[in-house]
């Protein structure tokens, strides 16, 4: 099993292989202790756009040997929409966890 550490830079990307970027932080659900949503920096779009990607726990598909594989159609829907796209000057406030 992997334990997340802040300094693994626990790589993101898709079933296809398309790296998404690293998980920089995550948010917990403070009632469960269950993770909730991970924000990824440092990939191509998050690069070039200079924002960043929040990922909900459920669009994960796999957790496995330093990689978190979400499914193609999630990167497709982000890089679309940028319904989960925010500033990189905005993280603050998820560390603060409001």
């Amino acid at each position: 099993m992997f334990t997340f550490n802040p300094k693994s830079r626990l790589v993101v990307k898709t079933v296809s292989g398309q790296e998404l970027g690293k998980v920089a932080h995550i948010e917990i659900d403070t009632q469960t202790g269950k993770i909730k949503k991970f924000l990824v920096i440092g990939g191509v779009f998050t690069r070039v756009l200079d924002q960043y990607l929040l990922i909900d726990w459920d669009q994960v598909i796999e957790w496995d040997d330093g990689y978190l594989i979400v499914s193609d159609a999630t990167a497709s829907v982000m890089a679309r929409q940028g319904a989960s796209v925010g500033q990189v000057g905005s993280i603050a406030h998820l560390k603060e966890g409001s």
